[in-house]
């Protein structure tokens, strides 16, 4: 039996149906539960009041100017600090604004609504993240917490120590984690500059058209 307690508590931010039901769906697969929906010009201000959060989904069709700019600083920032995980779902035309606010940082940036695709960013976000303090309940808290006394009695035995490249005695050698892919912000400006300026020169309908 599930408990809501031990569940992942998703805030949802979204600006369309579509959005919002790519999220629900995505949530209820990963056996995660909505706190709240709300829309962009709040959502700032809700996270500032949430007590406890696993997951931040935005997901914006528009550009919704200064709104918008405070809600991904603010996403950024909490991501960066740990306080939880972000996902920010667009259309291509919003690509360049929204790299220019969160571009390498902690936040993922999906480019449309593929569903295989968002299910697996969700897990890999909510596997990354750190479980809020919440209550549990049933079973799932005896298991947390009922720990077998004979492990009080036993003597210390020594933890034996794991070296890169090397074996903990049992044929177990330690691999380091993977070290996340980093993103040059830096590159990301320029990269948009650049497009700004080919406009300039060329006008925007010439490529416009990604063929």
């Amino acid at each position: 039996m599930a408990y809501w307690g031990s569940a992942p508590i998703i805030l949802v931010s979204a600006d369309t149906e579509e959005g919002m039901a790519a999220a629900s769906r995505s949530v209820e697969a990963a056996g995660g539960r909505i706190a709240a929906s709300v829309d962009i010009d709040t959502a700032t201000d809700r996270l500032d009041s949430q007590v406890a959060i696993d997951l931040v989904w935005v997901d914006v069709a528009v550009d919704h100017g200064p709104a918008l700019d405070r809600l991904l600083e603010r996403l950024a920032v909490g991501a960066a600090r740990g306080d939880f995980a972000a996902m920010v779902v667009i259309p291509s035309e919003l690509v360049d604004i929204v790299a220019s606010q969160i571009g390498g940082s902690a936040v993922s940036i999906l480019v449309g609504r593929n569903a295989r695709a968002l299910d697996a960013a969700l897990a890999d976000r909510l596997a990354r993240a750190a479980p809020q303090l919440r209550e549990d309940g049933g079973d799932e808290a005896i298991r947390r917490h009922d720990f077998p006394m004979e492990s009080f009695d036993q003597p210390h035995r020594p933890i034996p120590l794991l070296r890169e490249g090397g074996d903990d005695g049992e044929g177990r050698g330690y691999e380091p984690p993977p070290r996340p892919a980093v993103v040059d912000a830096g590159m990301i400006r320029d990269i948009i500059r650049g497009r700004r300026l080919r406009d300039e020169l060329f006008g925007a309908g010439l490529f416009a058209d990604p063929a």
